[in-house]
């Protein structure tokens, strides 16, 4: 055999990859990319969103203990009806300052006011919701807690409400102590995740649930814990 010949049979039997078939390996390996990269997105979501729920669990315990650590104020009903919608004002200092803390403005530890049980009590709520006082001066400046309108808050469109499912209630007849002993106080932390970037949150009503729930856009969620104080 000659040495042309001989060549020939090997290029003839190591013939290299087409133009062709290089272009659909590209593609094939492309859509698996692109999968990946979709399901890493999902994983990040679900992170963010097991995050979020931990924040919202931790912070109804906080106001369970700060609950059961005031019974005189749950005798008194301080803790009925609370609605950061409607009762929490998170402009506005709670009525006396029941907890010492730092003056960043005065650049000074400010001491704790007297309180009783029901300034206690109202202290717990607003700085629970609103986040702990930093300034004496501006009742804006505070840590982050869950107030909608800090840009830190600590979960996103926040609301949360405690409610009180009076022991005794009867139906039809009134009842002059709403929240009786031993009736079970419900701790309900709201917020809301968007599904896309730049997405609108949907409303909320008055009880913090979502009026536009089926929208594709966003997520409303809800932690809720029962105790008997």
């Amino acid at each position: 055999m000659s040495n042309h010949m001989y060549i020939q049979t090997i290029l003839k039997n190591h013939s290299g990859f087409t133009l062709i078939e290089i272009m659909v390996t590209m593609v094939v390996m492309s859509i698996g990319f692109l999968g990946l990269a979709g399901l890493q997105a999902t994983a990040l979501r679900s992170n963010s969103g097991a995050s979020l729920q931990t924040v919202a669990v931790i912070y109804a315990n906080d106001m369970a203990e700060r609950i059961r650590a005031n019974p005189s104020a749950v005798t008194n009903n301080q803790f009925l009806n609370v609605d950061s919608t409607a009762t929490i004002d998170c402009a506005a200092f709670p009525p006396t300052i029941c907890e010492e803390f730092y003056d960043e403005g005065g650049n000074v530890v400010t001491p704790a006011t007297n309180c009783n049980v029901n300034d206690m009590a109202a202290f717990d709520i607003n700085t629970w919701f609103c986040g702990g006082i930093r300034d004496g001066g501006n009742p804006n400046v505070r840590s982050p807690g869950l107030n909608p309108l800090d840009p830190n808050a600590i979960l996103p469109m926040a609301s949360a409400t405690i409610t009180c499912d009076d022991s005794d209630a009867t139906s039809g007849t009134p009842d002059l102590d709403p929240c009786s002993p031993n009736s079970v106080h419900t701790i309900t932390v709201n917020w809301r995740t968007r599904k896309e970037q730049g997405s609108d949150f949907d409303a909320l009503d008055g009880a913090g649930n979502c009026i536009n729930a089926g929208d594709a856009s966003t997520d409303c969620h809800s932690v809720s814990l029962a105790i008997q104080p």
